[in-house]
Order: structure tokens, then sequence, then C-alpha cells
């Protein structure tokens, strides 16, 4: 003991190092979002935080406590405090301190003396009443409040809930919560109670952790630490103390002889835990975890990661013919399949009809796990036609708290895709962190994909010495892979050149690029032989052969496509005025970069001119000056210009009409262009509905046709 808590012990008892929190860490991680948190919602409110120990509970209080800067006592309970004659006595301190501020050494003796003149109980009822009338908000913090199990510490507490002040918030926190009845507070809308999941690290916590600490980790390190741990910060620590090896044999093993493994008192000790009754918290977080895992199906969606050959249609069509006396989840599951090849050969049109075929043998329940899967495929339809504002609504239309822990992987990657070709790079790089710590060795090709997502935002952020360390790490990785890999090996491939082309190394990039363009030919083209192509193009562009990428041209713009704004086919589109330019076809050149400018604006495809950005930058002016002022095409040709940030995607709950699921429903078939007596067809209602409801809807949008309809309806991100 202190010999100030020695002094004052004789005193009347008082530990007053336990009337003060614990000094704020030197390298405190800011968790801005945890000051949201706590922020009391209304006045004369309690929060609970009820977590095991590790979460960082202390922590978070105080330093939100110190960002407010405001009036507030603290009082730490331990097992020698909670007993009732004590704990009534650290309560009277804190409470003085309150009151009156006090240097801490003077509260013995002030509490003495008010203690002269009237019982303990009279004295908290003063003290309460005194506070009736604070002019800004004071805290209360009780800090391992699970001590407060015994009736007299009880009745005081609730004493105190029953008598409290205005603008007084008490934050109760503790392994668990006192026993009280708590159901007329939260009624009430006084009580908040905040959990494990949300005190515990998120993706991007876990890496600034992880950076603090001095850790020189491969994203699949870190990827497997935030698995083992689930965000728990004490656990993540505990690694960094090269205790990773134990880790793991502590939260991965199945058998029951394992949890002899658990660690002892000293090691408690050693990380400042106070050892709880019972099992020890990492075990309890392994066994949430694997209740919280349920079955994966055996097939997941990435965007690059079904083996994507030509000769792979016939087998699966094949297959889903057998299917048919299977039952439906079978041949729900081959249409899938179906589905994602089609998206991966360039024709979402077909994978549409797939997708539709799904969806009509599907158990008809709200928001269960298939139809949810199956929404997530039509978003990636959605994305290789180019509809990014539909895709985007759609995603967000999920609810969060049904998905499984595949689907929200997977809700990562589409989102971190749709901002990445938005051009919302901060926001896409988010989700692909959140994406690569929730996948790791467990997905590994969604891993794999986010990763090389990841070293293509780091390029285009001019940040190549990262990128490089990913490239890297992605060649790694891609080792460990079983299976087809020469689709990773393409990608990766076509990344690298970029990065050798910042280091002046045209030659290399050449010869590689020359290669693999010759093996992959220029008929039929899939996307991702479409995208190596165009990098080749670059390329020979780089290296002064503006001819070869003439003729290369001619054999890429033969290719058929049904959605001319489909990402791929802009990235065509662009790659054509680059090579125009340098073969001094200057209006071709502009008329093409005209073309795609209004292909692209309506769904903000502003990521499709990052990559080109500086070649495009002279025509991009010219084209700039001859928009109306202040007009979309105008505002999107400066956004890509960099004179202005992407700008934010609009509200809709500001502009758009409010409009019946029904109409909601139709309008989508419209956007896809089903005719009136398909629509009728697909939604099971007579043809005079259809039109009832396209009438409402035209008027509801101020338009006056289908297709002005349309049009409106993704001006509004209504589709």
């Amino acid at each position: 003991m202190q010999l100030a808590d020695q002094q004052a012990a004789r005193k009347g008892g008082l530990l007053l190092s336990k009337l003060q929190p614990p000094p704020l860490p030197r390298d405190l991680l800011e968790r801005p979002r945890l000051a949201a948190l706590l922020k009391p919602a209304s006045a004369a409110s309690i929060t609970l935080l009820t977590t095991a120990p590790g979460y960082g509970k202390t922590l978070a209080l105080h330093s939100f406590l110190n960002q407010e800067q405001a009036s507030f006592t603290w009082l730490d309970l331990n097992a020698d405090i909670h007993k009732p004659s004590s704990f009534h006595g650290h309560l009277l301190a804190s409470l003085i301190q309150l009151t009156e501020a006090p240097a801490i050494n003077e509260i013995p003796a002030l509490l003495e003396d008010k203690l002269s003149h009237g019982d303990r109980q009279d004295l908290l009822t003063q003290l309460l009443n005194r506070l009736q009338d604070l002019k800004q908000p004071a805290y209360l913090v009780i800090d391992n409040c699970h001590w407060l199990q015994e009736g007299e510490t009880l009745h005081l507490l609730q004493s105190v809930i029953d008598n409290q002040p205005p603008l007084l918030h008490l934050f109760l926190a503790g392994h668990q919560a006192p026993s009280l009845v708590w159901s007329p507070l939260k009624l009430d809308d006084r009580l908040t109670r905040i959990s494990a999941q949300e005190l515990a690290l998120t993706p991007e916590e876990t890496l600034q952790l992880n950076r603090q600490l001095n850790r020189h980790s491969s994203w699949a390190e870190v990827a497997d630490l935030y698995q083992l741990t689930l965000g728990w910060p004490a656990a993540i620590k505990l690694s960094s103390r090269d205790r990773m090896q134990w880790v793991q044999e502590v939260l991965r093993p199945a058998q029951p002889a394992d949890l002899e493994k658990a660690p002892t008192q000293s090691t408690y000790q050693e990380l400042g835990w106070q050892t709880p009754e019972g099992i020890h918290p990492l075990l309890q977080l392994r066994e949430t975890a694997l209740d919280l895992a349920p079955a994966l199906p055996s097939v997941f969606l990435s965007l690059a990661e079904i083996p994507c050959h030509k000769d792979t249609l016939k087998p699966l069509l094949t297959a889903f013919s057998l299917a048919a006396d299977k039952g439906n989840l079978e041949q729900i599951q081959h249409l899938r399949q179906l589905s994602w090849l089609q998206c991966q050969l360039g024709q979402p049109r077909a994978a549409r009809g797939y997708n539709r075929e799904a969806w009509s043998l599907a158990p008809q329940q709200p928001a269960s796990s298939l139809q949810l899967d199956l929404q997530m495929d039509r978003v990636l339809i959605e994305i290789f036609k180019g509809h990014l504002q539909l895709a985007r609504q759609l995603l967000q239309s999920l609810d969060q708290e049904t998905l499984l822990p595949d689907q929200t992987i997977k809700g990562f990657l589409l989102q971190a895709e749709i901002d990445r070709l938005q051009g919302q790079n901060t926001r896409s790089q988010q989700q692909l962190q959140a994406c690569l710590l929730a996948s790791g060795h467990k997905r590994p090709e969604i891993f794999l994909q986010a990763l090389l997502l990841l070293t293509d935002l780091k390029i285009r952020q001019g940040e190549i010495e990262e990128a490089f360390a990913l490239a890297d790490e992605s060649e790694q990785f891609l080792l460990t892979l079983s299976g087809e890999t020469s689709l990773w090996q393409i990608a990766l491939t076509r990344l690298k050149a970029r990065l050798w082309l910042q280091q002046g190394k045209k030659d290399l990039a050449l010869t590689w690029l020359t290669q693999l363009s010759r093996q992959s030919g220029y008929k039929s083209l899939i996307p991702s032989e479409l995208y190596l192509h165009l990098e080749h193009l670059r390329v020979l562009l780089a290296n002064k052969k503006a001819d070869t990428a003439l003729r290369l041209l001619d054999q890429l713009t033969s290719r058929s496509h049904d959605y001319p704004g489909a990402p791929e086919n802009l990235a065509l589109r662009l790659h054509k005025v680059v090579v125009l330019q340098a073969s001094r076809q200057m209006t071709p050149a502009r008329e093409e970069l005209r073309q795609a400018l209004l292909l692209a604006e309506p769904e903000k495809l502003l990521g499709v001119f990052q990559p080109l950005q500086n070649e495009l930058q002279p025509l991009l002016e010219d084209l700039c000056e001859h928009w109306a002022p202040g007009s979309h095409l105008h505002r999107f040709t400066r956004e890509i210009l960099g004179s202005t940030s992407p700008s934010p995607l609009p509200s809709r709950s500001l502009v758009a009409p409010s409009l019946s699921a029904r109409e909601q429903e139709v309008l989508l078939l419209v956007a896809e262009g089903l005719s009136n007596q398909a629509i009728a067809e697909q939604l099971f209602i007579s043809l005079h509905t259809v039109k009832s409801h396209l009438k409402q809807l035209m008027k509801k949008l101020q338009v006056k046709s289908r297709t002005q309809a349309v049009t409106r309806a993704r001006e509004l991100l209504l589709v």
C-alpha cells in the first residue's frame, strides 16, 4: 500500500489511490468511435460496461473523460472496498470530490469532519441534494462494479440511482452488472449497455495497435491475429510479447485436454488482469467463436475465384441438368455457379438470368441465408454490368444483423469494389482492410482478391513502396493456394508491370506482358484477359510503340458487349483514347472520351479514369471547358481532374420520393429492361396492375416515359 493510503487508512479506512483513475499510457490508441458510444444520450442516465477482463473498459472511460474535460469522480472497487462499510465511505468520499473539489489528500479529513455532524446515510442524502444544482454535466465512475453483490452495498447503489441528480451521469464498469432490477431504467431510456462486441477493436483499430506495437507483420499474420483474438485488446497485446504460439494453442484446440493450457495466476498478474471466477476468458472467447461459426457453403463468392474458363460452362450445365432430381437446393447451387461463371466470362445478362431462376427456386422466406446469398450474387452481377448505384443500394438493403460471417466478408469485398470503381479510395481501403482481417487463411481466395485490390489502390495513390510490399506478399500467398492459379498470376503480373513502369523498367514490363498477351489470345476475351491486354497497351506506349498498340487496339475493339457502361468496356474505351492520342488522332480521341464521360457520369465511375488521369488530362481539360458550368458532366470531369474531391453520394431521403415496396420492385424490373408482361409474370400480378404502378411511378418521379423514369431513378439512387 502506498504511504498516502496507509495514512488515510488510519483516518477512516480510505484508499486514496482508488479515488482516482490509473494514468493514461503514453502510446494510447486513439479510438474516436468510443467517445460517441460513451456520450450520455439523456440526463440522469446510466451506462453499463460489462465485459471480460482485458477489453479496456477503464482505459476507454478515462480517455473519454479526459477528452470531455468535465468534472468527474472515480471509485475503483476491489476485494477490500466492496464490503458495505468500506464502500459507503469511499462512495461518500467520491461525492465530496464532486461537490467541493478538494485535494486528494484532504478528503479523509473532510469526510471525518462531515461525519462528526451526522450519520453516513444523512451525509449521502445531503451530497446528492447538493449535486441537484449542478450547472454542467458531471460523471461518477464505479469501476470493477462486479464486486457489488451484497445486499447492503446494492441498497446504497440503488439509493444513488433513485436520487440521481439530473446532470450527474453514472458509469458502471465490470465483468458483470450488479444484481439490480434494470428493466425500469431501460423503459425510461436511462440505461445504456455496452458489450464486449462494441469495445472490441475494429479491423482498422487492430491494424493501428499492431503498428503501435512496432510489429512488422504481413497482412496474413495480422488477419490470423485478428481472427484468433476477435479484436480483444488484451489478447492482441499478449501476442506482442512473443506468445502468439501460446495464444494459438489456447484458442484453436478442440480437445478437452487442451483446456489445461490456460494461464496461471502469475500470468494474469503479469498482464495486469484480475482473475475472474470460473473459466478463463480466452477459453470463453474460443467457445463463443465456435458457436458463432455456422457451417459455410462449399462454394463461396469472390470477384475472381471461380475457375474461369469457357470450357467450364458445359460441365456446369450438365451438372445442373443432373441435379434436377436431387432437389432445389442443389439446383440453386449449380445456378449460382453458372451465374458467377457468366460474370467472369463477361456475360452479366446471362448471369442475371441464372440468378433470376435461382430466386424462383429459393424458399420464399424473408431474410433467409440463401436469399441473402442470392442478393449478394445480384450485387456482383450489377457491378459487372456497371450499374453501381443499384449494386450499392442492393448491398445497403441487406440486414447486417442477419448476415453470416462468410456473407459479411463478401459484403466487405463487394462494397470495396463499388467504392474503388467510384473513386472513393479511402472508403474502399477501409473495406478492404476489414475484408483482409476477416478472411485470411480461412478464405484464401477472398483474401488474395482483397490484397490485389489494395495493391491497385496503393499504386493509384502513389504509395509505390507499400504497393511493392503488398505485391510481394500476394506472390508469397499465391504459392500456398492449391488448384488453378493462372488467373491470379495474370492479375499479379498486371500490377507488377505498373510498378515496373514506375521504376522505369519498361523493357521488363514489356517482356512479361507481351508473353502473357500472346498466350491469352485476342478472341472472345473475358474481362480478366481484356485488362491484361489493356495493360499491355500502356506498356507499348511507354516503350514508344504506338503503331503496335494501334494494331492491338483494333483486335480488342472488335469484342462484342451488352453493356457499354460496364467497367471493362469503359476501360477499353479510355485506353483507345490514349492510343489515338499517341497516334495524333485527336478528333476521334476527343469524341471517344466524350462518350466515355457520358457513359460513366450517371454511375459515378470515377475510378475507371484514375489510372489514366495523367494521359487524359489535356483532353479532359478541353472537354471541361465545353460542358455547361455546374452541370453533372462539368462537375464529374472536374472531379476526375482532381479539382474537387469526389462528391458524396446523394442522400435518397433528401431527394427521392416515397415509393411503396411494390412500386420499387416494378421500378427495378423496368430498369432491367423487362416488358410490362414480363414484369407481371415475374411478380405474379396482372398486366393492369403493372400499368397502374407505372403510372404512379411516373407521377412521383415527374417524368413521362419509362426511359425517363429509369434515368431519374438512377439520379436519385433508387436503382
